[in-house]
């Protein structure tokens, strides 16, 4: 399992989704596999420059190929886009986009008896399930995370989070976790492994991190998680539906 605590630079105080699609790409080449280190955050093409989103000696990238192994011989990430014939358990749809308000990027997550990730075994009726995720900040509400099934519908935990902005959902619909305000932002967790993929964040209410008023603020928790593959209920159930994944999300947060 790869994890990253993205430590945000609260001396940034960007409100522009195209800039702050800089930040999108730090992240992105973490889920790629491109970073193995805080310390070279900033120096990819179309990331900005060091520290200046995240504050890299604060942050933390377990990123290394030990960590990064599969059930199969098929890789954690696959650059290909195409559903059809990329052969790791991640894939992108693109990479990452922004505007005046808002910045996200879109990738894909199978389970991971997926029969299209190199070395699964045979399953009944090639086994496909696979869903997708948005990760995405905007100006009027921050950070949010958007999760459809294989065929763009069913959109959690909110049905507006596939578009500019969205909400994280809980307790609240619209619970923000931002606020729009880049430097009020926390921290951000990523855990990207084979049968899981999970998010978490924290914000301050009343403005970047202090001992004022580190009493009040939001915290937001989203994780994917695989059941365990069963050949002839699973397979059989995704032969009926193709939307059907054995899965299962958490989802919650708590603001104060």
């Amino acid at each position: 399992m790869a994890y990253f605590r993205f430590k945000i630079n609260n001396s940034n105080t960007s409100t522009s989704g195209s800039a702050i699609r800089e930040a999108m790409y730090i992240i992105y080449n973490c889920i790629a596999g491109n970073h193995t280190s805080a310390s070279t955050f900033g120096t990819l093409t179309n990331e900005g420059t060091a520290n200046e989103w995240f504050n890299s000696g604060d942050s933390i990238v377990v990123n290394d190929s030990a960590h990064r192994q599969t059930k199969h011989t098929g890789a954690l990430f696959d650059t290909d886009t195409s559903t059809t014939t990329a052969t790791g358990v991640y894939h992108p749809v693109g990479t990452p986009t922004g505007s005046s308000s808002y910045a996200y990027f879109d990738f894909y997550k199978r389970h991971y008896m997926n029969y299209r990730i190199t070395g699964t075994p045979s399953t009944y009726d090639n086994f496909e399930s696979y869903v997708k995720f948005r990760i995405g900040w905007n100006s009027g509400a921050g950070w949010w995370i958007g999760m459809q099934d294989r065929n763009g519908s069913n959109t959690l935990p909110n049905a507006s989070n596939f578009g500019t902005t969205g909400w994280v959902g809980q307790p609240g619909s619209s619970l923000e976790v931002g606020d729009g305000t880049w430097a009020d932002t926390d921290t951000l967790d990523l855990w990207m492994g084979e049968t899981h993929f999970a998010w978490a964040t924290h914000h301050f209410i009343a403005g970047g991190p202090s001992a004022s008023n580190i009493s009040s603020g939001s915290n937001h928790f989203m994780c994917w998680s695989d059941f365990p593959y069963i050949d002839s209920i699973d397979g059989y159930h995704q032969s009926q539906s193709s939307n059907y994944y054995p899965g299962v999300m958490l989802n919650v947060g708590m603001s104060l």
